[in-house]
């Protein structure tokens, strides 16, 4: 039986994880806008509650919903999701809902996210806002 989810950071923490998907740390930190230390204390409560685990995929530590594991191009979607929420927009399942209203289609392949017509390395995800990041394809 899960538990309870009382801290507002946990349940921003868990809403992205349910929409996003696993998320390396690092990327949680940008989505969520928290520091460090905050983030680890809203993870341990959701951990505690039931909610959420570490899990390591390919060396890489992913925080992931019970159920939910990494697969091969996780750790690009989770970066293209933490940037457009750091952006103002959102990322629901496989489409990407931009702040002035677009919906796009979301897939990644070999390190890269394609957003439509856009295209976004990995590399770049991890370094610079989503707008430094989009490239026409």
């Amino acid at each position: 039986m899960k538990g309870f989810v009382t801290s507002p950071k946990a349940a921003r923490a868990l809403d992205f994880l349910r929409r996003a998907g696993p998320a390396p740390f690092a990327a949680l930190l940008v989505a969520l806008k928290l520091k460090p230390k905050e983030l680890a204390k809203a993870l341990r409560h959701l951990r505690g509650a039931g909610y959420a685990f570490p899990a390591r995929y390919q060396g890489k530590e992913f925080w992931c919903l019970d159920g939910a594991r990494p697969s091969g191009e996780q750790e690009a979607l989770a970066w293209f999701a933490a940037r457009l929420e750091e952006a103002g927009g959102r990322c629901e399942g496989a489409k990407a809902l931009f702040p002035k209203g677009q919906v796009l289609p979301v897939r990644a392949s070999e390190g890269q996210v394609r957003v439509g017509e856009y295209c976004c390395a990995l590399a770049d995800l991890k370094e610079k806002p989503l707008r430094e990041c989009l490239k026409r394809s």
